[in-house]
């Protein structure tokens, strides 16, 4: 009888089912941590200054507290400090728990 599994056929394709599945899931940007928290992004955004504060940045007119241990530094890894981001400041900016943790300055002076 053609088409009829036996039970080891079908065990056969039930694991190679689930080692499938679990190649997919190991893949999957949530194992590796990349936007696994909600407010969290795996990966730095790009935006604009739009307002400085001392415990907030606007970027893209969208207001982000700052991280109490936020990183700040400019292209080429030199650290810098909240007074040397200024309105119009192009910046890569990494959210944690949507709060910035990380920004660097683009084109800044280092």
């Amino acid at each position: 009888m053609k088409g009829n599994m036996t039970g080891a056929n079908k065990g056969r394709v039930l694991c190679a089912g689930l080692l499938l599945g679990a190649a997919a899931l190991a893949w999957s940007p949530a194992v590796w941590g990349q936007a696994s928290q909600p407010g969290s992004t795996g990966q730095y955004l790009r935006g604009k200054v739009t307002a400085v504060g001392t415990t907030t940045i606007q970027i893209d007119t969208k207001d982000y507290p700052l991280d109490p241990a936020v990183r700040i530094q400019d292209g080429k890894g030199h650290p810098r400090k909240l007074k040397d981001i200024t309105p119009g400041a192009p910046v890569r900016f990494h959210l944690n728990e949507m709060r910035l943790d990380a920004i660097i300055l683009i084109n800044s002076p280092g």
